[in-house]
């Protein structure tokens, strides 16, 4: 938001009201553009080089092969590193999963771009949300998100049960769900934004003298005349194709489930925390989610699909285990773009406006290095293609998310050298 001193330079250099526009650049800017969003999914204990990258006609591999009929939509990244600092010796499980998302610094980009977001738009609910799959099984003591990573002692950690993510969300299951269109939607964040620019401006009248107040009083009528006209267009809207979260998460399923710890509820987790990040981010309750595919050193074994092996201990043996375990990862975001994809907002699909960060805590699964790792970005208008880039840290793929979301940074966490978002993932 202007602060008030700017403000007030800027309102005072007038001799009459100013465009809205121009007196509330970085609200209404927020409240005006489509809002984008930022999903980060973390799959445990790496790759097999082999069998996960494309071929350079695209054709994938055996521990991918599950995203053909949506690889249209995907990104795939080579020759990005994650790289050490000076103050961290040897990649590993931990280091690359507290690394993943803060690149060193003291808070993850999810939380900070969730912070940004919120910050903009006061009608979001919740800043960040994190949903886990069997994360906090055994007590598992490490995440993907911290607001303080300096002393990696104070994880936030995600919520293995959809059943209360879905609550803190949108309330009790199977009660009675507000809907809104998604154009409402769009104009309500307006509305939003408004109220809490007109609130900042009543707050600054006292302060003023009288030429300066009818000045103000000037941009508070256009406010409130564009307030109007904003109200008059929602009591007049039609609620077909109204977004309500019980006609995209599987209610039946929801109410259904048994324990979540429970390998045999694994699929219908995964399934429903898709379907609750898609609700959350449709009906504006947050522009930031984390999907944690359990943890890394994962001991999950996947016997609904036959591979019974333990992921960690298949990571090390290779095979058509641990290449059915990396699959089956792979055919979760092959889900999570086809529900994004149903979805109309007011540009595209949401899938056009979110951007999905898929990636792993090490890239080769013996070798535990973090070169060239297996990140696929997917959605946000872009796919079809594979990006190749050297001697380069993922920190330019977290500047990447930051910039899609809106944010004006150039580097994030411990700088390696190269600055800006990587080249050519934008579609700039």
């Amino acid at each position: 938001m202007m602060n008030r001193r700017n403000f007030l330079q800027n309102i005072l250099s007038g001799s009459a009201a100013l465009p809205l526009a121009l007196s509330f650049p970085s609200i209404l800017n927020a409240a005006q553009n489509p809002a984008k969003n930022v999903i980060f999914i973390h799959m445990p204990d790496g790759i097999d080089p082999s069998q996960w990258h494309p071929a350079s006609d695209l054709t994938l591999g055996a521990q991918n092969s599950s995203l053909e009929s949506v690889k249209q939509h995907c990104t795939f990244l080579r020759g990005v590193d994650l790289k050490n600092s000076p103050f961290e010796s040897g990649t590993n499980h931990d280091g690359g999963t507290k690394t993943l998302l803060t690149n060193f610094d003291t808070t993850s980009i999810n939380v900070a771009i969730g912070s940004f977001a919120q910050a903009a738009d006061i009608s979001i609910t919740h800043p960040y949300l994190l949903l886990g799959m069997r994360h906090n099984f055994q007590n598992f003591p490490f995440s993907t998100t911290y607001k303080n990573a300096s002393s990696w002692s104070s994880p936030i950690l995600p919520e293995d049960n959809p059943s209360i993510s879905y609550s803190s969300l949108f309330g009790d299951i199977g009660s009675s769900s507000s809907s809104t269109n998604s154009v409402d939607l769009a104009t309500q964040r307006r509305l939003k934004a408004l109220e809490h620019v007109q609130s900042e401006l009543n707050d600054m009248k006292s302060a003023l003298g009288l030429i300066e107040q009818s000045k103000l009083e000037q941009n508070l009528d256009a406010i409130t005349d564009l307030k109007s006209r904003i109200n008059l267009t929602l009591s007049q809207s039609n609620i077909e194709g109204a977004i309500d979260p019980t006609t995209i998460v599987d209610i039946a399923k929801l109410q259904s489930l048994g324990s979540v710890t429970d390998l045999a509820n694994i699929p219908d987790v995964s399934s429903l925390n898709n379907d609750i990040a898609v609700a959350a981010l449709a009906t504006g309750k947050t522009r930031s989610v984390t999907l944690n595919y359990s943890h890394n050193t994962s001991e999950m074994p996947m016997p609904w699909i036959g591979a019974n092996s333990q992921g960690h201990a298949a990571s090390h043996a290779w095979g058509a285990d641990f290449n059915a375990h990396r699959n089956w990862y792979a055919e979760q975001l092959k889900d999570l773009i086809n529900k994004l994809k149903t979805i109309t907002v007011e540009e595209g699909t949401l899938l056009d406006n979110t951007m999905i960060v898929f990636g792993s805590d090490v890239s080769h699964s013996n070798g535990h290095g973090g070169d060239d790792m297996p990140f696929i970005v997917a959605g946000g208008g872009q796919g079809g293609r594979i990006l190749t880039y050297s001697d380069t840290s993922h920190e330019q793929l977290l500047v990447s998310a930051a910039q899609f979301a809106g944010m004006d940074i150039d580097k994030y966490g411990y700088h390696f050298g190269k600055t800006g978002a990587l080249s050519g993932l934008l579609g700039v």
